[in-house]
């Protein structure tokens, strides 16, 4: 509108058809321009929700990752729970077969061990 006033302090007042057609002009610049400014308006919000779809595309496959490594770490915890009880097994197993005598006799009988003298034995109470 500035552009406007400033326009038409320059122009001839004797001759009108001058006046008109600058005019004219001048309303063909800003209609142009109006039509610039809604496509950059349009440009800008179809840009926006290019970026708005890629923001939510981004999320969900985060999600989707953050899903699939919980049900992971769900199944390595089940099966360290179930490791762990075969390995409690198999240590109750060892220790329960273990057999203390027959491991003495094998001593005294085959590696030839002989019983410590009194005098040479420390005895101590463990509380178990």
């Amino acid at each position: 509108m500035q552009q406007a006033r400033k326009y038409k302090k320059k122009v001839n007042r004797k001759n009108p058809s001058i006046e008109i057609n600058e005019v004219q002009s001048l309303k063909s610049y800003v209609n142009h321009k109006k039509m610039l400014d809604k496509s950059v308006r349009k440009s800008m919000i179809t840009a926006f929700f290019i970026l708005l779809i890629a923001l939510f595309v981004k999320t969900y496959t985060m999600a989707s990752d953050i899903h699939q490594q919980r049900k992971r770490l769900e199944e390595l915890s089940t099966e360290k729970y179930s490791l762990e009880l075969v390995r409690d097994d198999y240590k109750k197993k060892l220790e329960d077969s273990i057999d203390l005598e027959e491991i003495k006799r094998y001593a005294f009988e085959s590696l030839g061990m002989k019983n410590a003298p009194d005098d040479k034995v420390i005895k101590i109470d463990v509380d178990k």
